[in-house]
């Protein structure tokens, strides 16, 4: 009844009402998955675990850490042939139970403890600290996408100033991810369960149903427009987050506390639970997922570290490694793992569990798909599109070809919505076990026109790969080459449009394969390279504009988040989004409004959201020279040294304020400017702690820098310096920036 209660709360029910049969399956199948918890916890031999028991128990590990949409593992559970009817009917409303009581996307706070606070770095205490205030910041907003928004623009600022280390932007970007698919997971639920009530009541039908219609908030594409409201609470939840940040570093024993109250999370799967479903899972193979292998992949030197672990420990890691390939056998491995205590309080493979979650989410709107199921053809393939030919490696098992096959299909029918002209005709795709360069996730062979996609990583590639033969493609049809990319002769040659669109993409130089780098060139630097990670980008978004997402087609999710295939986001200032969108004009067709609307959301003229402000603030050209201030030592620079002599007028830098048209514009216009300023203040205090940090032990450093390491110095007097830097800053942003001017409100009447 109390699950009842929940449910009638989460769907928003003012009174209490009768138990309807949903409710009643959703207790039942809650009790019977608790018990089936504790039971795979407690077993101590593989032969106390039902195979069934085994199987039903690796779903709900998977919702526990996050491995994917909480409605894709019920709409696979439902159909898993390896489970009774019976099972699979329970093990359905019990995924759809525990989403609903918040018990999804679990994080482990040590996965945190890599983020570190001012004068504690590497502590595991820590990671409460900050998971707590990315989970009450994201609970408590009214839009789960704001309060995501707003820990993004908390750290980036907390990171500018020193508050928190170099990889905390990263870490908190990917725990919001999942705290928010948290959030907007339970509300899913709510609302499917409510309309189930009110209808024919049959979850199972509609839960398919809704999947194949995007009806679930959760599975929406991540890169789906923050709404303006979500913005402009973000930009107000902000600065009391990054206020809190600064106190994590100042309050003695607020990490240790925290640590002390924190609930660690258990795994569902017990050691022999553990084992049993590995065994399981390799009598039946599942084909091999990228987000996974890839990841742990990244992970492989610090999760192998010699110089830190004993023999035992490295052969358990390098187990784990070796033998996790696809999310049913990660969690088995995981769990029987994290069994040992050593291994339960190492950090580097709960990192590396929280980026494999991540890496799971452009898996959201998959289809269900069992070694048992058919897929398309070859033929069907050839006929459709022309391809020359599909094949696969001999060591490819015979029954993951469909599988494969069907991703090929929906990837290529997925890119063409985005590049309707796009022409495959000629090509072909090799399925196997790696490429010829093994550094590679996937490979186009310009000689022979292939396309290799290895198993264990070619997932999220796909558009990458296309379009580097469409780079083939060009230059065979416009410069009679074959074997090459149109892109590298056109940077070689530095002549013609797409010679000058492609400087637009970057702001390193681009080099060509040519003789004297023996035609191995930079892999970021290569013009080939460049234009296909910039390409792969716009596929991303242009896709998402439809509410799709594909991570057989693409790995991105969005611009911090942006894959493990090197995929590019445009630059702040829109050039590459410009540059891009005229490549790809002049390659192929791209329908006029998707060119108008990509270009209105990244382009030149585009309006910059919170994060955009924070990006531009942090990273426009407004250092000092010190020579302004006489003789400050050179290993102080670069520093904002005027600052600390004489206050420079605090400017809007760069910001024009149109007329607002309602209280609403005003308020976000202001709430803008606010945001700016705070953001060119963190930038400020990050350089004035860096030098404080340096001139701590010189006698003859300024009295007001030596003030921002505390005592026996007037606070006030530090504040004083963070004050006057910022003041200084301000203005040599403004100089800078007044030609461009890229801050200048477009929200005015008359504007839009």
């Amino acid at each position: 009844m109390a699950l009842a209660l929940v449910v009638g709360a989460c769907a928003g029910s003012s009174s209490p009402t009768p138990p309807s049969a949903t409710r009643r399956d959703l207790a039942r199948a809650s009790q019977w998955a608790d018990s089936l918890a504790d039971r795979a916890r407690r077993a101590t031999d593989v032969h106390q675990v039902g195979a069934m028991d085994a199987v039903a128990a690796g779903y709900l590990e998977r919702l526990r850490v996050g491995l994917g949409s909480p409605f894709r593992l019920a709409e696979y559970a439902s159909r898993d042939p390896r489970l009774s009817d019976s099972t699979r009917a329970r093990l359905t409303m019990a995924i759809l139970a525990r989403t609903l009581r918040g018990e999804a996307y679990q994080v482990d706070p040590a996965a945190l403890a890599s983020i570190g606070a001012r004068g504690r770095w590497w502590r595991g205490a820590d990671g409460a600290v900050h998971l707590a205030l990315i989970e009450r910041t994201i609970d408590r907003a009214r839009d789960p996408r704001g309060g995501e928004l707003a820990v993004r623009v908390a750290y980036a600022l907390a990171r500018a100033e020193g508050e928190v280390g170099r990889q905390a932007l990263p870490i908190a970007a990917q725990v919001a991810a999942l705290v928010r698919d948290r959030a907007l997971a339970r509300r899913d639920a709510a609302a499917l369960l409510s309309e189930a009530e009110r209808g024919t009541g049959d979850v199972g039908a509609m839960l398919g149903a809704w999947r194949a219609t995007g009806r679930f908030a959760v599975e929406r594409p991540p890169l789906d427009p923050v709404p303006a409201d979500a913005q402009t609470e973000a930009m107000r939840e902000a600065p009391r987050l990054l206020a809190a940040l600064r106190e994590v570093g100042d309050v003695p024993g607020a990490s240790a506390d925290a640590e002390s109250r924190a609930p660690r999370p258990v795994p569902v799967l017990g050691p022999a639970a553990a084992r049993r479903l590995g065994t399981l899972a390799s009598v039946r193979r599942a084909p091999p997922q990228a987000a996974v292998t890839v990841t742990l992949r990244a992970y492989r030197d610090r999760l192998l570290d010699r110089s830190r672990l004993a023999p035992v420990d490295l052969a358990s890691r390098a187990r784990l490694i070796s033998r996790a390939y696809n999310e049913e056998t990660l969690v088995a491995e995981y769990a029987e793992f994290v069994a040992d205590s050593a291994a339960a309080a190492a950090v580097i493979p709960k990192l590396a569990m929280l980026s494999t979650a991540v890496a799971m989410r452009p898996l959201a709107q998959e289809s269900v798909w069992f070694p048992s199921f058919d897929g398309p053809s070859v033929t069907q393939l050839r006929d459709r599109w022309g391809i020359a030919a599909v094949s696969f490696d001999r060591a490819v098992p015979p029954e993951w070809r469909p599988y494969y096959l069907r991703l090929l299909a929906t990837g290529i029918a997925d890119l063409q919505r985005v590049l309707p002209a796009l022409e495959l005709r000629g090509v072909g795709f090799h399925f196997g076990e790696r490429v010829m360069n093994d550094s590679a996730l996937a490979m186009h062979d310009p000689v022979s026109r292939t396309i290799f996609l290895p198993v264990m990583t070619g997932g999220g590639t796909l558009a990458h790969e296309v379009v580097h033969d469409l780079d083939w493609q060009v230059a065979r049809s416009r410069y009679g080459l074959r074997g090459a990319y149109s892109t590298d002769w056109a940077v070689r040659e530095q002549h013609g449009r797409m010679a000058a669109s492609l400087r637009g993409l970057t702001a390193a130089t681009l080099i060509p394969p040519l003789p004297e780098n023996h035609y191995r060139p930079p892999h970021g630097r290569r013009p080939a390279e460049v234009f296909a990670r910039n390409a792969d980008w716009f596929v991303a978004v242009a896709l998402a504009r439809e509410g799709r997402m594909n991570g057989y087609l693409t790995a991105v999710q969005d611009e911090l988040l942006t894959g493990y295939a090197g995929v590019t986001p445009p630059d702040v200032a829109g050039d590459a989004a410009d540059a891009v969108a005229d490549l790809l004009d002049d390659m192929t067709f791209v329908a006029p409004p998707t060119r108008t609307w990509f270009l209105s959301q990244y382009g030149r003229a585009r309006a910059l959201g919170p994060y955009d402000i924070v990006r531009r603030a942090l990273t426009l050209p407004a250092e000092l020279s010190p020579s302004a201030a006489g003789r400050e030592p050179a290993a102080w620079n670069p520093l904002p040294w005027t600052a600390l002599r004489a206050g420079a007028p605090r400017t809007a830098a760069g910001f024009r304020l149109g007329l607002a048209c309602t209280a609403r514009d005003a308020e976000r216009a202001a709430l803008e400017r606010a945001l700016f300023e705070q953001s060119v203040e963190s930038r400020a205090r990050g350089l004035l702690r860096s030098a404080a940090y340096a001139a701590r032990f010189d006698a003859d450093a300024p009295p007001a820098l030596r003030a921002l390491n505390g005592a026996p110095w007037a606070p006030a007097l530090a504040a004083d310096t963070v004050a006057r830097a910022t003041a200084a800053l301000l203005g040599a942003i403004d100089a800078v920036d007044a030609a461009e001017r890229p801050f200048a409100s477009n929200r005015g009447c008359g504007v839009r």
